[in-house]
């Protein structure tokens, strides 16, 4: 213990030095230097009380001033909490819901990965934290915040019974809801224990591979539905119609793939317009080139169709 406290001191030290030293800007890059100055000031600040928040808020305006404006305004515009709030070092009143599930990455669109509990501190939710309790709708849930609100912060999780005008549902709903450390420790084990086993990046695919398929069945059957009705204008044929269907489809996967590398390119619109002025051209004077005129302007209105929709999804 002796020899790990000499060490940790040591490490502290040199952190609080090299983050105030000029060469150690000759070093280190900035985004290294201002990692540096967080775990210094987690280190040395963060579990002397029950707010690991409040503790590193405080230590971050004492050991850095200069950028102390810079940091409430983030928190601030992150937990609704003015300075004054921040300042005040408001306690952490952690709930818990055992009953609400929702995705276990903010990237993971597709909920194919959940965890099953929602867990938020009460001095910094918002009204869709609350609601998330069964029984409690919008209009408890800003009871709840303005009454946060007007005493700066609620002191302990009991403090909801002299909330007025909560019902004893919610008020229950609430004390029910008091953070169980073994109960979200075990959940969040079995969840990742299931990820291993399974493969997070193989979850992630899957899952945004069928929203991909849905979304892309979803449009074209209503495109198939407008396209008979509107442009052919003729009895339904079997043979016809699954034609059509095929080869729709063909394009709109196409189309939805060439989407997908629009936005982990990093510029949607930009690369997708391309790469849809391309497949256009393509299609024009490649693929139905010995085609009729009819069948060459109906392909160009379906693929126009198919990319209004897609550019209006990137959008």
């Amino acid at each position: 213990m002796k020899h790990r406290y000499r060490e940790d001191s040591f490490y502290s030290a040199f952190l609080a030095d090299a983050s105030r030293t000029v060469d150690a800007k000759a070093v280190f890059t900035p985004l290294q230097n201002e990692y540096m100055k967080i775990f210094h000031v987690l280190h040395k600040y963060v579990n002397r009380t029950d707010s690991p928040l409040a503790d590193f808020v405080h230590g971050y305006a004492v050991e850095y001033p200069d950028e102390k404006e810079a940091l409430y305004r983030l928190l601030g515009e992150a937990t609704g909490l003015s300075e004054k709030e921040l300042e005040a070092r408001p306690p952490e009143i952690w709930l818990l819901n055992k009953s609400h599930a929702h995705s276990y990455l903010a990237i993971d669109e597709a909920g194919s990965i959940r965890m099953p509990f929602y867990a938020f501190d009460l001095n910094a939710a918002d009204i869709s934290d609350l609601m998330t309790f069964p029984g409690i709708g919008e209009a408890e849930a800003e009871v709840i915040i303005r009454y946060r609100d007007n005493q700066s912060f609620i002191r302990e999780l009991d403090e909801v019974r002299k909330i007025p005008g909560l019902s004893a549902q919610t008020i229950q709903a609430l004390l029910d809801g008091a953070y169980d450390p073994n109960f979200a420790r075990e959940s969040r084990a079995q969840t990742e224990q299931r990820l291993g086993e399974n493969g997070l990046l193989q979850r992630l695919l899957t899952g945004s591979l069928w929203m991909l398929a849905k979304f892309t069945l979803a449009w074209l059957g209503f495109f198939l539905l407008v396209y008979y009705v509107l442009v052919l204008r003729k009895r339904f044929e079997l043979r016809r119609a699954l034609r059509i269907i095929v080869t729709n489809a063909v394009k709109m996967s196409v189309l939805v793939l060439f989407a997908l590398a629009s936005v982990l390119a990093g510029q949607p619109l930009l690369i997708f317009a391309v790469l849809g002025v391309l497949f256009l051209v393509i299609e024009r004077f490649l693929v139905l080139r010995n085609k009729p005129q009819g069948k060459k302007k109906e392909a160009f209105c379906s693929s126009l169709f198919f990319m209004a929709v897609l550019l209006y999804s990137l959008s």
